[in-house]
């Protein structure tokens, strides 16, 4: 997330109520004005008001129904990471060098509320369920580089916080997961030298 777009998440959501439309689009996915008129029990002036304060990451469709821009999900992430309750719930991947995503892994924190991927060096999403990914992911922060599937990249990027470069791949994946070093080229071929020289500084001191 660039600085600027998190200095607007951060002034959107300086408001109860503005965070209350933001958790509840993200649960609903769209909703009539009305709708969100039940659900938040405000006057409609209120509620106008701080639609329009919303605006980037609230859209009103073709359709007249509201829901979350790509910018919104981010903030119902950050939202989700921060605030009480699922936020000491689900799974926490924190501090490894590569962590890979399959089904598999989806499923056991689906079941365990969900899965948050913070300081990983290098995330791989393999090609998974775009459902289950939906339902599990919660967020990803600080991690230098994700190699995603080209068909996942909305999702994926839906749920990022703090992430140097995401690459995405059709087909077969690019990079072998048991050869860091084989990752660090790779970048470095793609013309990520930064980041890749940030890879081999915590490749040789872990």
């Amino acid at each position: 997330m660039r600085e600027e777009e998190l200095d607007q998440v951060l002034s959107s959501m300086s408001h109860g109520l503005r965070r209350r439309i933001i958790a509840i689009l993200a649960s609903s996915g769209s909703l009539s004005y009305s709708d969100l008129l039940r659900n938040t029990g405000v006057e409609s002036s209120m509620l106008s008001f701080h639609l329009r304060k919303l605006r980037g990451l609230v859209e009103r469709g073709d359709d007249g129904l509201y829901r979350l821009t790509s910018l919104g999900r981010k903030a119902a992430s950050i939202l989700e990471c921060i605030q009480g309750g699922r936020s000491d719930a689900g799974v926490a991947i924190r501090g490894v060098f590569i962590y890979v995503i399959g089904d598999d892994v989806l499923l056991d924190a689906y079941k365990r509320g969900g899965l948050i991927v913070e300081g990983v060096d290098v995330l791989v999403i393999l090609d998974v369920s775009r459902n289950l990914l939906s339902r599990s992911l919660r967020g990803i922060r600080r991690v230098l580089a994700v190699y995603t599937p080209l068909r996942l990249l909305e999702v994926v990027e839906s749920r990022i916080i703090d992430v140097d470069v995401v690459i995405p791949y059709k087909g077969r994946l690019p990079i072998p997961v048991d050869k860091p070093v084989e990752i660090i080229d790779d970048l470095r071929r793609r013309g990520y030298i930064r980041i890749a020289e940030k890879l081999r500084a915590s490749l040789g001191s872990s």
